[in-house]
């Protein structure tokens, strides 16, 4: 391939590019909805209780009041993609103090709070990676707590979208018929 065809070729893989990167777009699914549906997630209960009534919007995990320390109610799923797990959390009950609180990201639990608190969370995760929340009681009487997840965001599997063929098939055929043509010129000189 001449140096001229070599030109030729770079200069239509350039305009073609934005189509091509364009074909593929990233996502946030708001809500228990989706990838995130509450069926796609694993409960376990250690025999506290979730609640998903509330989903999409919002769900709550329930500590258990008679268990021996250390019964943990846990919520995971995967990551669809890559991007940020998000949500607010909220914990109550009548035992503050006595569970702690946990998110669930690539697989390992990062501590919100071991008391009645609330806040915010939000962490970068990766396709594949387990996400989730937990609570864990430290005493298992005394009533139980509640760690309420809602404003819940998390990455969508990029979608492809359409690309518009019979454009995208004109502009191959004119960068290959110009090949064949500078081509066929090469050869008659030589």
């Amino acid at each position: 391939m001449s140096g001229r065809s070599k030109s030729i070729l770079a200069a239509a893989l350039i305009a073609a590019a934005p189509l091509i990167a364009s074909s593929a777009s990233a996502a946030t699914i708001t809500g228990f909805t989706g990838a995130y549906d509450m069926s796609n997630w694993t409960i376990s209960t250690g025999g506290g209780s979730v609640n998903t009534s509330g989903a999409p919007n919002s769900i709550y995990l329930v500590e258990p009041n008679n268990a021996v320390g250390g019964a943990t109610v846990s919520v995971t799923t995967t990551a669809a993609s890559t991007g940020i797990f998000a949500f607010d959390w909220k914990v109550g009950g009548s035992d503050c103090g006595w569970a702690t609180s946990y998110a669930i990201v690539g697989g390992a639990s990062r501590g919100l709070a071991s008391n009645c608190a609330s806040g915010s969370y939000n962490a970068a995760v990766s396709a594949g990676d387990v996400i989730g929340f937990s609570i864990v009681t430290k005493d298992g009487i005394f009533g139980s707590n509640t760690l309420t997840i809602s404003n819940f965001s998390a990455p969508q599997a990029p979608k492809l979208s359409a690309v518009p063929l019979p454009a995208t098939g004109m502009m191959l055929l004119t960068g290959f018929g110009a090949m064949a043509g500078f081509r066929r010129k090469s050869k008659a000189k030589a």
